[in-house]
């Protein structure tokens, strides 16, 4: 077998398997975080290991030696290996608030998306690509809970068949691809976010957009109170039952600190017109 070591944030995870097919696709996907080739593959040091075994078409997937996914679809087991591993970060991550939140820049600025399942945040994110903004993250986005910075974290963005995106608007921003199999609520296409779009660096948190995918209406931005942003980030937040003091505080810190408004959008272009002048 062939294993990789896979640094996210704070969070180290092994992945061995006996394809290297497998490992290439999860390099592509994972190529902005750490990613190295383990020299002594018996050397484990990660808590958790996964281990992606191709025998004969059959797909198995075992998580520290328990079989946790079989399936004879390919690209579906790699995508969901990668789901996987982002489970773990959420589970083990310490030092940063997780949030189901996309994340951008904008001018240097940072903004955050909250939204639950089906909400657009995906689209929205991947869309303001071709308006001039810069990719962090999207679902988890990472809060620092020392510096209160904003962590990129860009693993790739996952859209249904069902999202607006216009793969005409993410063009120059995104490369499209898609997974040829798998079960129809899975996620169906997956964007590869261009280098050059791509933050490096934490960055200070400006301000909050809860979005709300609205058909046939115009793009609307609502401000919302301090106490209203609080509990509508706690519900949000993906770590908050094994950081609940600290992570309390820095919703309620962000809270009390930051603009946040919801946004009703049904047009990219409006969406990202009203975003921009927010931000100026």
């Amino acid at each position: 077998m062939t294993c990789l070591q896979i640094d996210i944030l704070s969070v180290t995870i092994q992945v061995c398997s006996n394809s290297t097919a497998v490992l290439t696709k999860l390099k592509e996907l994972l190529g902005f975080f750490t990613v190295h080739d383990l020299a002594d593959p018996e050397a484990r040091s990660a808590r958790v290991l996964f281990e992606a075994q191709l025998n004969q078409g059959n797909c198995s997937l075992y998580r520290n030696g328990k079989l946790t996914l079989e399936t004879d679809h390919l690209a579906y087991f790699i995508a969901s290996l990668e789901f996987k591993i982002f489970e773990e970060v959420l589970s083990l991550e310490k030092e940063h608030l997780l949030l189901h939140a996309g994340a951008l820049t904008f001018e240097g600025k940072g903004l955050i998306f909250p939204a639950a399942k089906g909400a657009g945040k995906s689209t929205l994110v991947a869309g303001l690509l071709s308006h001039g903004f810069m990719y962090c993250s999207d679902e988890p986005a990472a809060i620092n809970f020392q510096s209160r910075k904003l962590i990129p974290l860009p693993r790739v963005i996952h859209i249904k068949d069902t999202s607006p995106l216009d793969r005409s608007i993410a063009e120059g921003s995104l490369s499209m691809a898609a997974y040829d199999d798998g079960p129809s609520d899975y996620p169906a296409r997956y964007a590869l976010v261009g280098q050059d779009r791509v933050v490096r660096r934490p960055v200070e948190l400006a301000c909050i957009l809860f979005p709300h995918y609205k058909p046939g209406g115009r793009a609307k931005l609502t401000p919302l109170r301090g106490s209203q942003t609080a509990v509508r980030l706690a519900r949000q937040a993906l770590n908050l039952a094994e950081q609940l003091e600290r992570g309390f505080d820095l919703t309620a810190t962000i809270a009390s600190d930051k603009p946040a408004y919801q946004l009703e959008f049904n047009s990219l272009p409006e969406a990202a017109e009203l975003i921009c002048n927010i931000m100026v």
